[in-house]
């Protein structure tokens, strides 16, 4: 039976960290990869592009953790050094909050 320290290396293994560039600053973003993500997340709220009337409670998996987020559409985001866009889902949606510890990708890129 694997034992929790060895289970929690694994878990970290998988998580990734990227940049990706937005309009109109051309800043940098860094994104953690999250396979328990359902929804883009983003800590800077610069990436957006408008904000929805809708809000949402974030609750961390600790449980220990609750935040307010706004959903949003995001301005364009592209990897670094190409042309190639990153879509935050079907419709460059995602949920913004300054409450966050960092900014979360969905593993479906």
């Amino acid at each position: 039976m694997e034992s929790e320290a060895e289970r929690r290396k694994e878990e970290a293994q998988a998580v990734a960290l990227f940049s990706s560039s937005f309009s109109p600053q051309a800043a940098r973003i860094h994104l953690v990869l999250d396979s328990g993500a359902n929804e883009f997340m983003f800590k800077d709220t610069r990436v957006a592009e408008s904000f929805d009337s809708r809000q949402t409670k974030i609750v961390t998996a600790s449980g220990s953790n609750q935040v307010t987020g706004k959903f949003g559409k995001t301005q364009q985001l592209f990897f670094p050094g190409n042309t190639t866009q990153l879509k935050t889902g079907m419709h460059n949606k995602a949920v913004f909050s300054e409450g966050l510890e960092d900014n979360l990708a969905r593993e479906d890129l």
